[in-house]
Order: structure tokens, then sequence, then C-alpha cells
């Protein structure tokens, strides 16, 4: 695992790790990641015919890390890592702000943003 992390960019995130995982070591399907002492240990599943025959319930619950991950960033119960009755109430307060409606009325400011940005990157020449 050390390996595959140095040939990778920094802080980029673990997914990538697994991905590189099955490619170097030709690995089709299903297999189990040990990280024990520094973490859990994880099945990887990179078959999309697995996954479907996979008895998980829907929709798939959001792993406990995740809150770990993003309480410092976002606070307590935030909609990315919850789950559940709090998720549900979340989506129905944040779904307005998604309607169609909404988005097509912020259009010309979207617009107006990408443009700032573009000219700034033609000025960076990047």
């Amino acid at each position: 695992m050390k390996e595959i992390a140095a040939s990778m960019p920094p802080n980029c995130h673990p997914q990538l790790y697994y991905t590189e995982i099955t490619r170097q070591y030709n690995i089709d399907g299903i297999f189990y990641l040990d990280l024990w002492p520094a973490g859990p240990g994880t099945v990887i599943v990179n078959d999309p015919t697995l996954i479907e025959q996979a008895p998980l319930p829907r929709p798939l619950p959001v792993h406990p890390m995740a809150a770990v991950f993003m309480k410092p960033i976002w606070g307590e119960g935030t909609i990315a890592a919850t789950s559940g009755p709090l998720w549900k109430k979340l989506h129905t307060a944040m779904s307005p702000a998604f309607s169609w409606a909404h988005v097509r009325g912020l259009t010309g400011l979207m617009v107006d943003q990408t443009m700032l940005f573009r000219h700034k990157l033609q000025e960076a020449k990047i």
C-alpha cells in the first residue's frame, strides 16, 4: 500500500489506491484489503455484476467514518455524512434550491462566473 500511495499525487482520494491495486496486480472481481493496524479491513468489489448480486440495503447507508472526516469541515449532521430520517429531513429542506426553476434562474450568474474564471485562466496561461 505504501508503494501505491507514493505513486499517487499528494492528498488524492484513497479510492484511487484501490483502482491502482486492481490494475497493478491484475485483480478482477473481489478482494479483501487488510489494513490492520492502521484501519479496518475492506472488501473491494470492482465488478459491476458482483455488486448487483450483493444483498445490500437500498439506498446504501453512509459509512460511519464519513461523519468523522466531514465533521471538522462542515460540523455535525451534514447531509453528506448522514442517512435515514436525518438525511430525509435535510434533503427535504434543501431540495427547493436544486429545483429546475431555481437553477434556471441562476443561469446568468453561472455564465458570468464561468466567463470570469475563464478570463483568469487565460491571464494565468493555464
